[in-house]
């Protein structure tokens, strides 16, 4: 069941979060509350503490509106945030310290980019056209011993950008990277056309389809187990697309050339613009989402969660949520096993769904 986990009076928009070390959840918003749009330099944030039920905000003032970045939470505990509406900057979150640190900016500006935290600790990063100048190629670039290194141009975005979608700076938003057991990293979409990619000789190369799905933008990817991810939903374009219900297993525990693709039970929902959460025991749960994408409303929303077991590869339906999570919300993993997921919105009074698109509230399940 879901229970509410709203604390505050005057509570911000979570559009992105992060699980921290103690127990508590690091969320943020833009540089306001209640809507993004604009290199302020400031961020809205708040934590969240399941033991007290509060979530105290705070406005972080150095010079980085961390709106749609890349996140990455480091082996040290420090979250990483890149790029975003300040799109070269890069700010660190010290939860042990409670400080909000600046870092080295990006070579290349960016936001909604793909991001990864590779096996040496470093950080691999690609793409995101949203933020600035949409026709610029948004090359690679990895963060090592504090500071940020553009890649070759052999490892190539467009060709691991969705071929669909009319808007092409739309095409290489949040790429699905994954770090692989045979120490290279694997692109599995959200493009139906897979790769993989070698920071080391700074390289690239073609992978295969995954399977007899679509480009699938909005869509989901979790790493499930040790060389084993599993995508699901999506829709062919970001906005006025029906959602999918196709999932698939990809096996990337081998070396180049061994993995292998499965399509398996498809969930009992259409969704796009859904948000997931992989368990300790490898299941994955399903949240939110529409039926059809319709960005800034609550319009055909999916309600109810549901739970894909790996041994069956089948989807069980959960229990429904009381408050829509569409475009713009976020899902983390707690300590102790259960699912946080808030926000949705973030467009004050130009919502497309008008202002009760807007959902400054949380929910555990």
């Amino acid at each position: 069941y879901w229970m509410n986990a709203t604390i505050g009076e005057n509570p911000l928009i979570s559009v992105a979060a992060a699980t921290l070390p103690s127990g508590k959840i690091v969320a943020w918003s833009a540089f306001s509350k209640m809507q993004f749009g604009g290199a302020t330099g400031q961020t809205w944030t708040a934590t969240f503490d399941p033991v007290t039920m509060t979530a105290p905000t705070r406005l972080i003032d150095i010079g980085h509106d961390m709106f749609c970045p890349g996140v990455s939470v480091l082996g040290d505990g420090r979250v990483m945030i890149s790029g975003g509406s300040n799109h070269h900057e890069t700010t660190f979150y010290d939860a042990e310290k409670d400080v909000w640190v600046r870092g080295s900016s990006l070579n290349i500006g960016r936001a909604y980019q793909g991001q990864a935290v590779l096996s040496d600790g470093t950080v691999l990063t690609i793409g995101g056209s949203w933020s600035p100048n949409k026709n610029a190629v948004k090359y690679a670039e990895v963060w090592e011993r504090g500071s940020w290194r553009r890649l070759s141009t052999d490892i190539d975005p467009v060709r691991l950008e969705t071929s669909s979608d009319p808007f092409p700076w739309k095409r290489d938003y949040y790429m699905w990277l994954f770090q692989a057991p045979n120490g290279k990293v694997f692109h599995a979409g959200p493009r139906r056309e897979m790769h993989w990619i070698d920071v080391q000789s700074e390289t690239m190369e073609d992978s295969i389809v995954r399977g007899d799905d679509f480009d699938s933008p909005n869509g989901n990817a979790v790493m499930y187990d040790i060389g084993k991810i599993v995508t699901f939903g999506g829709s062919l374009f970001w906005n006025d697309a029906f959602g999918s219900r196709r999932t698939y297993t990809i096996d990337i525990s081998g070396e180049v050339g061994t993995e292998t693709v499965q399509r398996v039970g498809n969930m009992n929902y259409f969704r796009t613009l859904l948000n997931s959460v992989v368990l300790p025991n490898g299941h994955v749960v399903a949240i939110g989402g529409q039926y059809f994408s319709t960005l800034f409303a609550d319009l055909d929303p999916v309600m109810a969660a549901e739970i894909w077991d790996p041994e069956t590869g089948d989807w069980t339906i959960l229990s429904n949520m009381t408050v829509p999570r569409t475009y713009h919300s976020v899902a983390v993993l707690m300590r102790d096993g259960r699912v946080w997921a808030a926000g949705g919105g973030l467009c004050a009074n130009f919502c497309t769904g008008g202002p009760e698109s807007n959902h400054p509230d949380a929910e555990i399940l």
